[in-house]
């Protein structure tokens, strides 16, 4: 025999805990969508999907019915953290995806511009810390071969955090896994040669302390993070390549006109070059580089 629970019966048998700080930035980072601001706005949401299944009539009935019992308790995921909002791989799915390539010595490569810029709304953690993470992932892999996972971390030159990319090697012990390269416009060559002022530019909101700092949004809906030198962006470049032999520069534009796949595809990163003990297959069968 079975009965329906009351669910304002379970809020006052269970103790309301105060919300904790990492409960909300958990909440900020993983749940809220645009838009939205708190728990109840997920509740909210969540709610209005369960009961959109229903028949019209009675979808008023089972939306209250659903938002009263994820006020009481129930969990309800807030979010598909399987992709980005644009059919872009997630963090954790390009993790999996990378560990099962390199654990057979294969190398990946990875476009982080579509990551939020670090401080950006609401708490990113940009992409120096998901290259992090992949990292981590990296290093703990153990190999057939003698050759360990390699990796390649692609950030355009327009990103807000691209300075901190491209300066991330002068730790020497950083990113031992990854190769770095800046995806490098022929916009950005033309203010570079004409002297003129580059914008980083991202398309997520920046954080309360970016805005203060004179953050602005273009007519392409585009935020203006800040400008900086073209020049002094590339002297930056060169001289950490210099006195880290880091980063490379992939020419973003050179590549899409040399594709012959470019009607079907955009290519923004490559992996890793190969290294003399990887095996590739030729017209005479499989050989080592």
């Amino acid at each position: 025999m079975t009965r329906s629970i009351d669910p304002s019966g379970i809020g006052q048998a269970l103790p309301r805990l105060a919300p904790q700080p990492i409960s909300t930035d958990v909440l900020r980072e993983h749940y809220l969508r645009p838009g939205e601001n708190a728990v109840e706005d997920v509740f909210d949401r969540v709610a209005r999907a369960l009961a959109s299944v229903e028949t019209p009539e009675l979808r008023a009935e089972y939306e209250r019915k659903f938002r009263r019992n994820l006020q009481a308790g129930a969990i309800g995921e807030g979010a598909s953290r399987s992709s980005e909002e644009d059919g872009t791989p997630s963090l954790e799915q390009a993790l999996r995806e990378a560990t099962e390539t390199m654990r057979w010595g294969g190398g990946v490569g990875y476009d982080f511009t579509q990551i939020r810029p670090q401080g950006a709304a609401p708490s990113a953690v940009g992409p120096c810390n998901a290259i992090e993470a992949l990292e981590h992932a990296c290093a703990g892999l153990e190999h057939p071969g003698t050759r360990r996972g390699a990796q390649m971390a692609v950030l355009r030159i327009d990103h807000p955090d691209i300075v901190a990319f491209v300066t991330a090697k002068r730790r020497p012990d950083r990113w031992r896994h990854f190769n770095l390269s800046v995806g490098v416009t022929d916009a950005f060559i033309d203010a570079l040669h004409n002297d003129r002022d580059w914008a980083l530019i991202h398309p997520a909101t920046p954080g309360p302390e970016q805005l203060a700092q004179g953050a602005r949004r273009r007519a392409d809906r585009q935020w203006i993070y800040r400008t900086l030198r073209a020049r002094d962006l590339w002297d930056t470049i060169m001289r950490s390549a210099y006195d880290c032999a880091e980063p490379g520069v992939l020419f973003l534009d050179r590549i899409a006109a040399d594709n012959n796949l470019r009607a079907l595809e955009t290519l923004t990163a490559t992996n890793p070059c190969v290294s003399g003990d990887t095996w590739v297959m030729t017209d005479t069968g499989e050989r080592p580089v």
